[in-house]
């Protein structure tokens, strides 16, 4: 996992962070959470950080957070105002 970290640039800790979100979904067995929050907000169009948070309540809120952040970052997802 080191050399992993290292290959992407990225603390030890981050990596694991972010294989974390890439693990399966609660509310959704059988997909990831970065798959299905992004599925999720692609279908609805705009939708608030509190309906996202309802739909995907049996998931961590940290991680469903964390998500929103890296599809943000990435350009798939755009954030607007506080929530």
């Amino acid at each position: 996992r080191k050399v992993s970290a290292d290959m992407f640039g990225v603390g030890l800790r981050t990596y694991r962070r972010k294989i974390q979100r890439l693990s399966e979904s609660a509310t959704e067995r059988g997909r990831s959470l970065w798959e299905v929050v992004l599925e999720f907000v692609r279908s609805e169009g705009t939708v608030s950080r509190t309906q996202i948070l309802l739909r995907f309540a049996r998931d961590d809120e940290a991680q469903v957070k964390a998500v929103l952040r890296d599809l943000s970052d990435s350009g798939l997802i755009q954030a607007h105002g506080p929530g």
